[in-house]
């Protein structure tokens, strides 16, 4: 890829992921090192996708290889002229701040990179498995509000450092999956969904809402965890089954009852499983949080929310008294399993989780998560 001189053209800017992971809060060191060295300017990911940076050469710097802010601006139809991976850069500089920074200045300078955008595939989240509820919605038909709900998630992924992602770019065969419905039939609806404006394709048949596909899934998302918290509180669900009660009355639900709903519940700002009702409250959360399996031992978090559609993760978690809210201590930590404290809990004692087990835990740090 050829790139334009650097003495004709202002200074690149520069983004980098975000999140509250140590490889988020490096990446953005990294970038912020660049921006202060004077070869380029920090700016938000999200004000060059609005376009107000059109025109200025984009570098993207992320703390892992899911490459999350690359992956958003290639999703958006805007191609960074360098991609850089702190996992990458740290090969070379030792892994110190101020060095991966002067290797990145340098690779930016040259508009290099270790992996050329041409050929950048980044790391995926795996395929998800089909929800126990999959296959009773696949008798009777998927919705268009199932659609929307399921790319919504699926746009929502968790990185390979553990952060919390919104708006990247999925596929229409994990669509199918997540669904419990053929290739076939999760393509067709998907155009059709493309034909009516709420989702599109980037140039590697990628899918991604539109602005009115996502004006259309917050609605269903605030629906469905509306009548979550109507089955737990009315009806007297557990939290590890509200979802499929909620699931199967929500599209028997107008706008008129769910407003009733609502105030009826004295509009509550969270669903059971501790997600805000408002998805773009939701979305703005999601910055600093992280997944528990990413905490390092010796930190201090705070349960912010839980998996919503694994009801066999969601009764362990509450079996062993882990709830949104929950202060915990995190005392071990390995490939294999998290042991955690509940801070303040009479007794004391720990309790320890499979890795599996703590990906479906998504906390706040109450400090900075050790490097």
């Amino acid at each position: 890829m050829s790139t334009p001189s650097t003495s004709t053209q202002e200074p690149p800017v520069v983004i980098s992921c975000r999140g509250g992971t140590p490889a988020a809060q490096l990446a953005e060191e990294v970038a912020r090192l660049l921006a202060g060295s004077g070869d380029a300017e920090f700016v938000d990911a999200e004000a060059v996708v609005r376009g107000e940076y059109a025109g200025r050469r984009i570098a993207a710097v992320d703390g892992c290889s899911s490459a999350c802010g690359a992956r958003l601006l290639v999703a958006k139809g805007i191609q960074p002229y360098v991609s850089l991976s702190v996992d990458d850069l740290a090969k070379a500089a030792e892994g110190a701040p101020s060095a991966l920074a002067t290797d990145a200045a340098g690779r930016i300078a040259r508009g290099v990179t270790s992996r050329p955008l041409r050929h950048l595939k980044p790391r995926r989240p795996a395929m998800p498995d089909a929800p126990a509820w999959a296959d009773t919605d696949a008798s009777r038909g998927h919705t268009v509000e199932d659609y929307l709900r399921a790319v919504d998630t699926l746009t929502a992924p968790i990185a390979e450092c553990g952060a919390l992602t919104t708006d990247a770019p999925t596929l229409a065969a994990y669509v199918s999956k997540a669904l419990g419905v053929s290739r076939v039939s999760a393509g067709a609806m998907l155009q059709r969904l493309e034909r009516l404006g709420l989702v599109e394709r980037n140039a590697s048949k990628e899918v991604l809402l539109t602005a009115a596909g996502r004006s259309e899934a917050d609605e269903a998302v605030r629906r469905l965890r509306l009548l979550e918290c109507f089955v737990v509180s009315f009806l007297g669900y557990s939290v590890a089954d509200c979802r499929e009660q909620a699931r199967t009355l929500a599209n028997s639900f107008d706008l008129e009852a769910i407003d009733r709903v609502r105030a009826a519940l004295g509009d509550p700002e969270r669903c059971p499983h501790g997600w805000p009702v408002d998805p773009a409250v939701a979305r703005a959360e999601s910055n600093r949080l992280v997944v528990l399996q990413a905490v390092a031992a010796g930190a201090q978090v705070r349960i912010s929310r839980c998996a919503e559609d694994d009801p066999k993760l969601l009764a362990r978690l509450a079996a062993a008294g882990l709830a949104p809210g929950t202060p915990l201590e995190v005392v071990e930590a390995d490939d294999q399993r998290i042991v955690v404290a509940i801070v303040g809990a009479v007794g004391g004692g720990t309790l320890e989780l499979d890795q599996a087990t703590a990906t479906g835990v998504i906390v706040e740090p109450l400090a900075l998560l050790p490097r």
